[in-house]
């Protein structure tokens, strides 16, 4: 339990020091990302969660585009919204990605928020008795800004979406 603990505090402090430093412009943003493979990347990388939950990940892969910015930073937004969608859907559903040239759109079926939207991208806002520290979508929202994209949610239909766009 104690080494759990250790865990959950090292996290914290680490998402803390991440959002401090990029509010005090300590990252350079000169890289030409191409956001379709760090998705797709990313994608790999939780292939374990999404497995684990018994998901389908669905993925549009559009021609290559490039974006200035932080490949580091821009890899945990992706993360960060990829993680949200599988941890927050019901088990053996599916996840969307969708990508045109000005936008990328994370979809995923679920019910309606328990708590008011504009709270959404706050630090330390959870939704009910979710695991996690509530930063995941405040530090996602930082990186978006500092990649001069908007990132927002809507809920449509039974559909949980998290846009990003240029």
């Amino acid at each position: 339990a104690l080494s759990k603990v250790i865990g959950q505090m090292q996290t914290l402090h680490s998402t803390l020091l991440l959002l401090s430093r990029m509010e005090n412009n300590q990252f350079t943003f000169q890289e030409q990302l191409i956001p379709g493979d760090i998705v797709a990347g990313a994608a790999e990388e939780l292939q374990f969660m999404t497995e684990a939950k018994h998901h389908t990940l669905e993925m549009n892969k559009p021609e290559d585009f490039l974006i200035p910015g932080n490949k580091s930073l821009f890899r945990i937004l992706v993360i960060n919204l990829l993680r949200n969608a599988i941890q927050h859907t019901e088990p053996g559903s599916v996840i969307r990605i969708l990508f045109d040239r000005k936008s990328i759109i994370f979809t995923n079926p679920g019910n309606p928020l328990d708590m008011e939207e504009d709270k959404l991208f706050n630090r330390f806002t959870k939704s009910g008795n979710r695991k996690g520290n509530g930063l995941g979508l405040a530090i996602a929202r930082k990186i978006a800004e500092l990649h001069h994209a908007d990132i927002g949610y809507s809920y449509k239909e039974g559909q949980h979406m998290f846009y990003l766009y240029w």
